[in-house]
């Protein structure tokens, strides 16, 4: 099943101007472009959502204007807060099994969309990714990015080519509490705990 995508059309300053589910030529002069998927613009489309409320980073990301992106002095300065939330479509969300005692990683198929049938801007942001050498998700305690868990490495090359990954880790482990941090390699990521 292929992934419907939207053009979506903003200023220099990320400012939201057009959403079409086609390309046009005198809109791309005047303004930037980006592929996203139906899911993430079809509630400005339904006016469910205001486009003025929003706008798009240069990460090739739809993100509420005010941001609430969560950086940490833990381990390293370029660690992130991995998300929650699930109110927009993550690039990579990572699933964390306390039953199975495993953390799968998944690359959202419609990603790999953009990659292959996007325009050449989104591609190289998708190779930026896809090879930056080994990666690491750090699970912490809760909100505790002080205090390690565990962690696991990954081939982000490895996760584009599978779309997911998974890794088992140690049965005393109790993961039902924890957060997530890593290096934002991608615009989005979320983070799932499941039994």
């Amino acid at each position: 099943m292929k992934t419907i995508l939207m053009h979506v059309y903003y200023d220099k300053s990320g400012d939201i101007k057009v959403i079409s589910p086609t390309s046009d030529e005198e809109l791309g002069k005047s303004y930037n472009h980006v592929l996203l998927p139906l899911a993430d613009v079809e509630p400005f489309i339904l006016g469910k959502k205001n486009t003025t409320e929003y706008m798009i980073k240069k990460t090739v990301t739809l993100v509420k204007k005010y941001s609430n992106v969560n950086l940490t002095r833990s381990m390293d300065n370029y660690l992130t807060k991995v998300s929650t939330d699930s109110e927009f479509t993550e690039v990579v969300k990572i699933i964390t099994n306390t039953t199975q005692k495993t953390i799968t990683l998944l690359l959202n198929a419609s990603y790999r969309d953009i990659y292959e049938n996007g325009i050449d801007d989104e591609r190289d942001k998708m190779d930026g990714f896809i090879t930056s050498g080994m990666s690491a998700i750090h699970i912490t305690e809760k909100n505790n990015p002080y205090n390690l868990l565990t962690s696991i490495s990954f081939l982000p090359r490895e996760l584009f080519d599978q779309a997911k990954l998974e890794f088992k880790y140690h049965e005393a482990l109790d993961l039902s509490s924890s957060s997530a941090y890593t290096k934002g390699l991608v615009a989005s990521y979320q983070y799932v705990i499941k039994e």
